[in-house]
């Protein structure tokens, strides 16, 4: 497993750029709108470098097309999208049109790993997530469950090999370390 993954890997989910309401629903400590989305491309550019790969487990933008290509477009690194409940409306294309170098549905899957929105239905396999906001995981998690939501991670991405690391995924053939 750890052959298939390496430390320039960062996931992240539930940005909500441009998304008042979210400051409240998830007691985000930001005065405005504008400082949360300040804040968050900073530690995402502080974080994540130009030739790093993340995933982004959906709800980007509340914004319109030309302000979310204007934010994505500010975001370092290989972009991945797997949409969100809030991201469906909008079509690949236009996913693809604002900044995102690959974009999946629901669910995608790599090397044995879910990389979803919402927590998968399927519980074969582990998965990383978003869409919990300020659940990283433990009583939900069997051990294989990880919301990268930025409420869980200080508002800013998280290392993909730091998360599995923390499974035991012997049964995957061998233990991250």
């Amino acid at each position: 497993m750890s052959r298939m993954f390496n430390e320039n890997e960062w996931s992240t989910g539930d940005t909500h750029f441009g998304h008042s309401r979210v400051l409240a629903y998830s007691k985000r400590p930001f005065s405005t709108i504008e400082e949360h989305d300040e804040v968050l491309i900073d530690n995402w550019n502080k974080t994540v470098h130009k030739k790093d790969k993340i995933y982004h487990h959906g709800d980007v933008s509340f914004y319109g097309r030309e302000k979310t290509k204007e934010i994505v477009g500010r975001l370092k690194g290989y972009k991945i999208l797997i949409k969100g409940n809030h991201d469906l409306s909008k079509s690949a294309k236009y996913w693809y049109d604002v900044g995102f170098d690959e974009v999946y549905g629901y669910e995608y899957i790599r090397n044995g790993i879910i990389f979803s929105h919402c927590i998968s239905q399927c519980r074969c396999m582990p998965n990383i997530h978003a869409h919990l906001h300020d659940s990283k995981g433990s009583a939900y998690d069997y051990g294989r469950l990880n919301c990268v939501s930025v409420d869980c991670y200080d508002f800013k991405p998280v290392r993909t090999m730091d998360i599995l690391r923390g499974w035991d995924l012997d049964s995957y053939g061998e233990k991250i370390k």
